[in-house]
């Protein structure tokens, strides 16, 4: 571990410097506030003194945190309006924070040479990341900075907003919160987290020592509720304990004794979170293996020797396959693997170097040499496709594998069926134009006719009917009455198009049920974008 005073010298010099850039943006602030009186002007300056103030404290620099305690107060209990003498009392605060920088940096003399200190960073820590939350920018760039040297990976968070999408596509190993924040409270956070199933160990950083939040951290479920001003020391020392700590838990629980796979219960609940990466990256690929002739093995040397060899193809795995990569043992010799980011002939020529060095391999057990390969099925998810609809054509691909002789892998992609697409329009121009954009991705068809398109639509039956507003027999918004009311379809969209702006026909439109109302001339690509939109 770098020495701790190392660590707060190089802190407290990087908390200056960014005080000291800050000034000019609160002066600037100030000059806005003076001549609009602003809330958020008001709120910005409020905040720059509340936050010297907490980090202050936690470094001992007493004089300065008193200056900024002072017009915290002062911004607090001021209710009359921004008069000169209001302004100049502001104006002398930012001045008294800046000769106090000055004056600590000129005692201190910081030695820069810090910097070049040899890190003695733990290799544990490199394969850990923590995902610091607070609305502090300062804090935030100090906290990553002790974190980093630490060698841990860092996320930061400014506010709540982004930290439920952070949890649900990183691997977070460790959250550091505040409880007040703008946007969302601490507290609030948590629960949100409980409620989307996420685990994840939190730290509790905060400014409010009060009996009755610690309690409630602590109750549920912080493991830690450290108060600003903090130790530094004592945070980095809370923060390795607890990760130690979970990793033993998870290794108890989440492992396969004998493998070292994950277990099957793990990855049960890791569902939510896995659908949830499917959502957000679009991408999962998964390998179901069935170790071939496994009872043969157990029967003929025993299940001791069926367990070495077990072990054996595990490892074998594990020295294909990238660290992100996820190995679980799902039965007695049937193992799934995920793989994120990876296109499907990346996955299979993964795959299949495993399989042949296997192959390759003679495992010899009390004197027995044992060949052992595998049969694998392997299938990528669809974005918002449910985990489950994938590992069903997973266990189908491997299932072909085993049928055609085992020692292979087969891939099988998801069946696509095309949305159907109704084109209705008098102009064969138009038709033209809208058809060869969507053949692609949509299977169309298309009338110059209402009256015969409705029968089309009757037959084709459509998931989305784009229809010109003018039309020989019936027009467009009698199309999207019967298709809506008369037919009272739920699944099939309408969208119409037209050259005419009156709002009293467009406002008929959507009553009838239009689910949007295009006006001529339009972007092909923004229809484009509509469609896939709607239907996808």
């Amino acid at each position: 571990m770098i020495h701790s005073q190392f660590l707060i010298e190089d802190a407290i010099y990087m908390f200056l410097n960014n005080q000291r850039q800050k000034l000019d943006k609160t002066m600037i602030i100030l000059m806005k506030y003076r001549l609009n009186k602003g809330l958020e002007e008001y709120k910005k300056i409020y905040r720059f003194f509340h936050n010297i103030k907490g980090t202050a404290s936690m470094f001992e620099l007493n004089e300065l945190c008193d200056i900024a305690s002072h017009y915290e107060s002062y911004l607090e209990n001021y209710k009359g309006d921004l008069c000169n003498e209001y302004f100049g009392e502001i104006l002398n605060g930012l001045a008294c924070i800046y000769k106090e920088i000055n004056c600590i940096r000129n005692k201190k003399c910081f030695n820069n040479s810090n910097n070049d200190i040899q890190e003695n960073i733990k290799e544990d820590n490199k394969n850990k990341t923590i995902l610091i939350v607070d609305d502090d920018v300062d804090l935030l760039s100090l906290l990553e900075n002790i974190l980093k040297k630490q060698g841990y990976n860092v996320i930061k968070c400014l506010g709540a907003k982004d930290v439920i999408f952070i949890l649900n596509n990183q691997k977070i190993d460790l959250m550091i919160l505040d409880i007040m924040m703008p946007d969302k409270n601490g507290f609030e956070l948590l629960d949100q987290v409980k409620k989307e199933n996420i685990n994840v160990p939190i730290i509790f950083l905060t400014a409010k020592n009060i009996v009755r939040d610690r309690i409630r951290a602590l109750k549920e479920g912080a493991e830690a509720y450290i108060t600003k001003p903090f130790q530094i020391e004592e945070l980095i020392v809370r923060i390795e304990n607890i990760l130690k700590k979970v990793d033993h838990y998870n290794g108890k629980i989440s492992k396969d004794n004998l493998t070292g796979a994950y277990n099957k219960d793990f990855f049960n609940e890791k569902i939510k979170s896995i659908e949830n990466s499917i959502e957000y990256n679009g991408r999962i690929s998964i390998a179901f293996i069935d170790f071939d002739y496994f009872k043969s093995i157990n029967d003929k040397y025993g299940h001791l020797a069926g367990d070495y060899a077990l072990s054996i193809l595990v490892n074998e795995l594990k020295e294909s396959l990238r660290e992100e990569d996820e190995i679980y043992r799902f039965g007695g010799d049937e193992f799934l693997i995920l793989f994120k980011n990876l296109r499907k002939e990346q996955v299979c020529n993964v795959m299949q170097r495993c399989l042949d060095n296997i192959m390759k391999k003679n495992i010899n057990y009390r004197g027995n040499n044992i060949k052992i390969s595998f049969s694998a099925g392997i299938t990528t998810t669809s974005k918002n496709e449910p985990i489950n609809e994938a590992l069903d054509r997973a266990d189908k691909a491997l299932y072909i594998s085993k049928n055609e002789g085992r020692g292979m892998i087969t891939y099988l992609e998801k069946e696509y069926t095309k949305k159907k697409v109704l084109l209705i329009d008098d102009s064969n121009m138009i038709v033209r134009i809208i058809k060869d954009r969507l053949v692609n991705n949509y299977d169309v068809e298309y009338s110059h006719d209402g009256n015969d398109g409705i029968k089309i639509y009757e037959s084709f039956k459509p998931d989305l009917v784009i229809t010109d507003y003018t039309l020989p027999g019936m027009d467009g918004c009698e199309i999207c009455d019967y298709i809506k009311n008369t037919k009272k379809d739920k699944h099939t969209k309408v969208f119409i198009l037209s050259c005419n702006c009156k709002q009293e026909d467009i406002d008929d439109c959507y009553e009838k049920g239009a689910d949007d109302y295009i006006i001529k001339p339009f972007c092909l690509s923004d229809l484009e974008k509509k469609v896939d939109k709607i239907l996808n």
